[in-house]
């Protein structure tokens, strides 16, 4: 199965200006992802998809070349991830370079290990539309959270028969780290109306995506705590 990586790093972040290459843990944001990926896969596999000089000046540091900026439509606040990912796509097609799977990475997740990716690599097969990361969330629609009704009293978002918290089934939370897309599913159909789709689930530490300048406050902090963890064995 090939698989070609897509990282999108647009200038646009209104939560955090210059937010891919503002510096995380001593180098830039999108370094974190980039770099990663450049471990797992051949160069030639890996799509900067950018409208940023700022951007593209860190990636030829890391020996990335040739990288052609995404146009101006696709790089607004409404553009979907489907629009630019299906267009990188096509650009490879293009050039008689095909791929049976999109491997997905945001620079919003620095937290993402190497084996986060690897686990879900090897959960995704061919039959499936879908495999991505996700962490267990507290906040489960069966005990915590409310919506109001057509009277506006608030009632439990989902409905079950367990009445304690403890008992209620377990949720888990898209953390936006990695997402595998089959390429004939990402044709085909809306990413919303994938139907098969897996989970590799990461602990909640690590499943940070920044955001807002607190999630990156945050992730930060988090960074630490996972550098001191690892450093005790």
């Amino acid at each position: 199965m090939r698989t070609l990586v897509v990282i999108p790093a647009r200038s646009g972040s209104k939560g955090i200006p210059g937010k891919n290459w503002k510096e995380f843990a001593g180098k830039p944001l999108i370094l974190h992802t980039l770099e990663q990926a450049m471990r797992l896969f051949a160069k030639e596999d890996i799509v900067l998809s950018t409208d940023s000089n700022e951007v593209l000046d860190l990636a030829y540091q890391c020996g990335m070349s040739n990288i052609p900026l995404r146009p101006a439509e696709l790089s607004q606040d409404g553009t979907s991830m489907q629009e630019v990912l299906l267009y990188e796509l096509s650009l490879r097609e293009r050039k008689n370079e095909n791929y049976d799977a999109i491997l997905l990475l945001q620079p919003t997740s620095p937290l993402r290990t190497d084996e986060d990716i690897v686990r879900v690599l090897g959960t995704f097969n061919e039959s499936m539309d879908m495999a991505l990361t996700m962490c267990k969330t507290k906040h489960n629609p069966y005990s915590v959270i409310l919506e109001e009704n057509e009277k506006g009293y608030l009632e439990k978002s989902k409905k079950h028969a367990s009445v304690s918290r403890q008992t209620a089934p377990v949720v888990f939370l898209i953390n936006g780290a990695v997402y595998l897309m089959s390429v004939n599913s990402l044709k085909s159909k809306k990413i919303s109306d994938f139907e098969k789709v897996k989970g590799v689930e990461m602990p909640e530490i690590r499943s940070i995506d920044i955001d807002t300048p607190w999630d990156w406050e945050v992730a930060e902090l988090a960074w630490r705590f996972c550098q001191m963890e690892l450093n005790t064995f």
